[in-house]
């Protein structure tokens, strides 16, 4: 018993007090693995829960119980699908106040995503408060085409500056009528030779050729006229 004493003395430097610290620290370290293994085990568990929660809100349309519970795991873990879920089910439940409010402070969601999907599901509204929110301005025009907001479609593809978006939204307001709002739209358009063929029928096919010549007509005042325009209007 004296000769095991003495062999403990020399493992720990004869000092109790470093023996019992270093027992500390090894117990210590065993707990923190522990409670990661837990935790870990408990997110998978809890994106188990979500998914299954997900589906039976969506199969019962009970989307509004689904962003209370969505609301409780938050509170608990701060993960991307939990974000990216309760922003759609703040979309699907159509409270737009509480889906701009929450996407406007800090959170995980994939935004992006749930835009696309809100769009495709033809949830126009929330798709258009979403797209706006990331600065997708040419996925917004088209939003607030559908939703028949020319004006601010024009607004939205002047700021994505782009010949695609120019086009879909010139489309829809000549579809609607809007002929002020075409002729901004197709200014841009027209100062592309490739695309003049193009502009042209899509007034044509309603039978709008007055419309379409004064289109025509306004851009021969444009810096980047080109003998096509010259050429229709000849």
């Amino acid at each position: 018993m004296h000769g095991r004493g003495k062999v403990g003395e020399a493992v720990t430097g004869g000092n109790p007090a470093r023996m019992s610290l270093a027992h500390h620290r090894a117990r210590a370290a065993k707990d923190d693995r522990h409670r990661l293994s837990r935790r870990l085990l408990g997110e998978q568990h809890l994106a188990a829960q979500i998914a299954g929660a997900h589906l039976v809100a969506e199969q019962a349309g009970a989307n509004l119980e689904l962003v209370d519970y969505l609301q409780m795991c938050r509170k608990k873990v701060k993960e991307a699908h939990i974000d990216t879920s309760l922003i759609f089910s703040y979309a699907k439940s159509e409270q737009f106040a509480a889906l701009e409010e929450f996407i406007s402070a800090p959170n995980v969601g994939r935004i992006q995503d749930v835009a696309e999907r809100c769009y495709g599901e033809a949830m126009y509204e929330a798709a258009k408060i979403l797209f706006n929110s990331i600065s997708n301005f040419a996925r917004l025009a088209t939003c607030l085409m559908h939703l028949g907001q020319h004006q601010a479609a024009v607004d939205a593809a002047r700021k994505a500056n782009s010949t695609r978006t120019w086009k879909e939204v010139n489309a829809s307001c000549v579809e609607h009528k809007e002929f002020r709002l075409a002729q901004i739209c197709a200014l841009h358009i027209i100062v592309n030779p490739d695309e003049l063929e193009e502009l042209i029928g899509s007034y044509e096919k309603f039978g709008h050729f007055e419309e379409v010549i004064a289109v025509m007509e306004a851009g021969l005042g444009l810096e980047r006229a080109h003998m096509g325009i010259f050429t229709e209007l000849g």
